[in-house]
């Protein structure tokens, strides 16, 4: 177990803590608020953690980092580690279970992806591609005459994929399904409207143009696809409720 959870930290550190700080900077991090200054804080909040983590990843020891992305690439060249091979696949499904559970967790939000065909087609390989990694890992330990290039192509676009779905994952509207919060986010305007002290969201259509606000703040929202609109739509009717 200590080759295992040695793996889970090396690719925590290499892949998901990257993941995790990358959506941190792509999108309003704050979840709950009383006020427009409570909101903002939440947000500033958020953004200072992610910086420290930056910092701390890749700026206060970039040899470990490369270093410890090293040791993942040559997993499967590493002879000491042949008999280990089925805990390198269970800390890979370990990884991918925290990555997807943190893009598909939208605390009770329905979110409609500008991108949405393409962020799908991104997962689907990505699910492919994570599906190869572990075959390979099983036919590595029965046949050490292999291509072990293969290995780090694998690896690399699992990675290359899991940042692009975070990316596409950020082009949305989206709204919590009784109705507290409304979002908008095309990563330059990251924007979320709540309600609070008595206030309601109120929205507005002017044309293509639908203006979401409570009052304090709004959102001017423009060009959006028809399956974005129908889902501001959707959320009108729940406030009116």
């Amino acid at each position: 177990m200590t080759v295992f959870w040695t793996l889970v930290v090396n690719i925590g550190i290499i892949i998901v803590a990257p993941c995790i700080i990358l959506t941190i900077f792509l999108q309003n991090c704050a979840t709950k608020a009383s006020s427009v200054k409570d909101k903002k804080e939440a947000n500033i909040l958020a953004k200072v953690l992610g910086v420290l983590m930056l910092y701390g990843i890749f700026f206060w020891d970039p040899d470990m980092y490369i270093g410890t992305w090293r040791q993942i690439l040559d997993i499967s060249n590493d002879a000491s580690m042949r008999d280990a091979f089925g805990i390198v696949a269970l800390a890979f499904i370990v990884m991918w279970l925290c990555f997807y559970y943190i893009i598909v967790n939208k605390r009770n939000m329905k979110a409609f992806y500008r991108y949405r065909i393409v962020r799908w087609l991104a997962i689907a390989m990505h699910i492919i591609d994570s599906i190869l990694v572990i075959v390979f890992l099983w036919v590595s330990n029965a046949n050490t005459d292999i291509d072990y290039d293969c290995w780090r192509w694998l690896l690399l676009s699992n990675y290359i994929l899991m940042v692009s779905i975070v990316v596409l994952d950020a082009f949305r509207v989206g709204y919590e399904k009784e109705g507290q919060f409304f979002e908008y986010n095309n990563i330059i305007r990251q924007i979320k409207i709540f309600t609070y002290n008595g206030k309601k969201i109120d929205i507005i259509e002017n044309g293509d143009e639908f203006i979401v606000t409570n009052g304090d703040e709004e959102v001017r929202m423009t060009k959006l696809l028809p399956y974005q609109e129908n889902g501001v739509k959707g959320f009108k009717d729940i406030i009116k409720e």
